[in-house]
């Protein structure tokens, strides 16, 4: 299953999931502990300065939220005991509503746990999940020889989602990208288009897969280059076909996105394998799957900037 424990660090667990100011100063490993839910690995270093943070965040302030409203119904029960249960549960529930309840509880709230379902390990493809009254069918989206693994989807999700909620990615994910928000938001996003953008509906939620940058990102690059009555063209979808503005935004997607996040995922990999390699306290499998995962980000960037 896609937990993993790690014994050394549960003694100083409390701070470091519910304290989000924490500092971590003498950490120097670039990842998060998604993979060890209880280390003491800081969860930021992975994420510091990028989008996926909140992905970090959202998760920090459920458990939070709801680790209060146990401790003080349950006063006996330790943190440790309760985050490692808290974990288990919500990596194993299935979306299920009841017969005849449309509003109550709310929709984040309506889970189950089912027997052997929570087996399935996931694909960006699988078989079809539908649920009932009376339980779940699984059915076959293809067919399997004997000794192949069956597998359901959890959704379409990143392998950022992925190492967040579950503790692992895969190998090929045809749904994988990676938020470029840090990179643009600082190189590119001043405070003179930052309310054009924010008045448009376009500031945030910029990302790269393996489409190459997104259009989001591709309507503020351009902020930068268009006169505003050219930008109104090409986000009314009046300037698509001007090759000149196209090449000017790559290379400016290039120079100002690609490269300073490719500077970061070759040093976040250079301090990955470095601490590995000084470290006895460091999971190996932590370390491996984060590897993989700064590698395919690096993947993807080296995709989108030879316009693959």
């Amino acid at each position: 299953m896609p937990i993993c424990w790690r014994q050394h660090g549960k003694t100083a667990l409390t701070p470091n999931l519910l304290d989000e100011t924490a500092s971590h100063d003498d950490l120097d490993l670039p990842f998060p502990s998604a993979l060890d839910h209880a280390s003491t690995t800081a969860l930021d270093e992975l994420f510091e300065a990028n989008p996926n943070l909140n992905l970090l965040r959202k998760q920090r302030k459920k458990l939070k939220a709801d680790w209060k409203k146990v401790g003080e119904a349950l006063p006996n029960i330790s943190f440790e005991r309760y985050v490692h249960f808290w974990f288990l549960v919500s990596t194993r529930t299935f979306y299920f509503e009841m017969p005849n309840v449309k509003t109550h509880p709310p929709r984040n709230d309506r889970i189950v746990m089912c027997p052997f379902m929570d087996l399935f390990n996931h694909n960006d493809t699988g078989c079809n999940v539908h649920y009932a009254d009376t339980g779940y069918t699984v059915t076959t989206d293809k067919t399997y020889d004997a000794g192949d693994e069956v597998y359901v989807s959890y959704g379409q999700h990143s392998n950022d989602f992925l190492l967040v909620e579950y503790g692992f990615v895969l190998d090929s994910n045809r749904w994988d990208s990676t938020p470029i928000d840090h990179c643009l938001m600082t190189h590119l996003v001043n405070t003179s288009v930052e309310e054009q953008l924010q008045q448009a509906g376009y500031l945030g939620g910029y990302f790269l897969n393996h489409d190459g940058v997104c259009y989001r990102a591709q309507v503020a690059t351009r902020a930068q280059l268009l006169t505003e009555d050219l930008w109104n063209d090409f986000v009314a979808g009046r300037d698509l076909d001007n090759t000149k503005d196209e090449h000017e935004a790559q290379a400016l997607i290039e120079s100002q996105v690609l490269e300073p996040y490719l500077r970061e995922a070759e040093d976040a990999l250079d301090r990955l394998h470095s601490s590995y390699e000084r470290s006895s306290s460091t999971s190996p499998r932590s370390c491996r799957i984060l590897l993989q995962r700064w590698k395919q980000i690096r993947a993807l960037l080296q995709r989108a900037a030879k316009g693959q």
